[in-house]
């Protein structure tokens, strides 16, 4: 899996004469909806991600940007579930961890953007035994600005995820900052 990854990241920077690539780092939450919400409450989520955008020869960003992006969340146990697990003596830790590759299309006269991505997930549901692997992808939303030598962003993500036959939908709510190089 990570080799896709890597050969993703190189394929997109091949071609771009000159780029413009920012290492970002995110925070935020995870927002579990249908039966996933049953199992899991709001949780926090922290990710890394390496951007890129071409430059042209005037100095000119591209709208279009393509992303490599990681992220975990460790898993909160709902609170209906909580009891009943502590009782049983049945583990309640739960994780969920996504690596994959995104894109962006920033407005030409506002900090506004889409985002689009497919990820590689592997999710532990808290009070079932292992972890299970599987795909997913999701649509974003956000507002991003430079701000003196970095860059600031906030956006919202709706995810669904296919893990061993059942749909994992999500949000997520994240505060982003990155480092241009």
């Amino acid at each position: 899996h990570v080799t896709i990854i890597i050969s993703v990241f190189v394929f997109i920077t091949a071609g771009a004469a000159s780029a413009q690539t920012n290492l970002g780092f995110t925070g935020g939450a995870l927002f579990p909806v249908g039966d996933f919400g049953e199992s899991a409450d709001i949780s926090p989520y922290v990710g890394v991600s390496l951007e890129i955008q071409e430059v042209n020869a005037i100095g000119q960003v591209a709208v279009l940007s393509f992303l490599v992006q990681g992220g975990y969340a460790f898993l909160q146990t709902a609170s209906d579930l909580e009891d009943y697990l502590e009782e049983n003596h049945i583990d309640d830790d739960g994780r969920y961890f996504d690596a994959g590759i995104g894109a962006r299309v920033y407005s030409q006269s506002t900090p506004i953007f889409i985002s689009v991505g497919a990820s590689y997930l592997n999710l532990k549901i808290p009070g079932q035994g292992g972890s299970d692997n599987g795909f997913g992808g999701y649509v974003g939303f956000g507002f991003s600005s430079a701000v003196t030598t970095f860059k600031l962003g906030i956006e919202g993500r709706a995810n669904i995820g296919f893990v061993d036959d059942d749909s994992i939908v999500h949000f997520q709510a994240l505060l982003g900052f990155g480092l241009p190089f």
